[in-house]
């Protein structure tokens, strides 16, 4: 895919157990998982050992913004009954 036009959202229709969403951060926010995709491999490794996979001269972007609670119990109920 070359274009981002061409993304066709069903390709990322997964079934995803509820036991595998992360509801609270862990204690020790830098021992959270971290997947690695390099060159069609993956593996995983902690997101404290971040550094080890960037580039010298990456710029890292933090988002530190949070979904209130009633705007996720929405999504959850328009995603339950297949509105848009």
């Amino acid at each position: 895919m070359n274009n981002p036009r061409d993304i066709q959202i069903q390709e990322y229709d997964y079934a995803l157990p509820d036991t595998r969403i992360a509801k609270y951060p862990m204690q020790k926010r830098d021992e959270s998982k971290l997947l690695i995709y390099n060159k069609g491999e993956i593996h995983h490794d902690t997101f404290r050992n971040i550094a080890r996979y960037l580039p010298s001269g990456s710029l890292m972007v933090y988002n530190n913004t949070k979904v209130i609670q009633a705007l996720a119990d929405r999504i959850d109920s328009v995603l339950a009954k297949g509105d848009e």
